[in-house]
């Protein structure tokens, strides 16, 4: 016979949900150190890679040796010119730079933050709202919409300021 629960007689505890210091507890420290130098560089230098293609000069032969920016003159003109066109892909690339800081951060120094926190910042952050965006604010200056450039700089600034204060939360609620 199955045991009756009265609605006044106390439920059982739920099982505790597993923090990060328990998923990454195998993970090697030098590893995270890696990851935490390493993954804010991928979209940084995707998003000026995106910044600059979208800068380059259709006129002009791409010179696959010449990749940087500041020996392009081509670039420096399109800077000059409509520098309001190049900052979206540019601030995307802080917003999921800052994103992941915050996942790493959580990895190395927050290990008694939920498991849960992290997974849902990995997901929704970068995979549902980053790159979605990304792709949004590469194809506005690429139409030739020009002015679709501030309301994205504006979501991305919002962006930014929404991962920075769930990392002051975080650290103030989960910190030493």
């Amino acid at each position: 016979m199955a045991k009756l629960l009265l609605p006044w007689a106390p439920a059982a505890a739920p099982p505790p949900k597993p923090t990060v210091g328990e998923m990454t507890a195998l993970t090697p420290r030098p590893t995270l150190w890696l990851a935490a130098i390493f993954l804010p560089l991928v979209p940084t230098h995707c998003s000026t890679v995106a910044s600059y293609w979208l800068c380059s000069s259709p006129d002009l032969p791409m010179d696959p040796w010449r990749l940087t920016p500041w020996t392009d003159p081509a670039f420096s003109a399109c800077i000059l010119r409509d520098p309001w066109t190049r900052s979206p892909p540019l601030l995307w690339g802080a917003y999921t730079a800052v994103a992941s800081l915050l996942s790493v951060y959580m990895r190395l120094f927050l290990p008694r933050a939920p498991h849960a926190v992290r997974k849902a910042l990995d997901e929704v952050a970068v995979r549902r709202v980053g790159f979605p965006l990304g792709l949004l604010a590469g194809i506005g200056p690429c139409s030739g919409v020009k002015w679709l450039a501030v309301p994205f700089d504006c979501v991305f600034l919002i962006l930014i300021a929404a991962v920075l204060a769930l990392w002051v939360r975080l650290i103030r609620t989960y910190g030493h």
